[in-house]
């Protein structure tokens, strides 16, 4: 699955709605009441269709699963972002 999504988050569909995040995000940061509202609203919904869609062994905790993809995409985001991506893309596409 995260292979699938550093694609399609590269792609010429998502990666104008991943800058977008990253900008809200930014804002939250530096203390902007609004967007850090709307980026937790945000943030929620993405791990909560990360949650959905992920195969997690019974007794793990598939909130926690689903963050951390969303953290990982966001990270992978954030490095596309200083052309630092490629990085990162032996671990995903191994």
């Amino acid at each position: 699955m995260l292979a699938q999504l550093r694609a399609a988050m590269r792609g010429d569909q998502l990666r104008p709605y991943m800058r977008l995040w990253l900008e809200i995000c930014a804002q939250a940061a530096g203390g902007e009441e609004l967007y850090r509202q709307i980026g937790s609203a945000i943030a929620d919904g993405f791990i909560a269709w990360a949650k959905q869609r992920l195969l997690v062994d019974q007794g793990s905790n598939a909130c926690a699963q689903a963050a951390l993809l969303v953290a990982t995409i966001d990270g992978l985001a954030l490095l596309d972002t200083v052309s630092r991506g490629e990085i990162a893309d032996p671990a995903i596409f191994r």
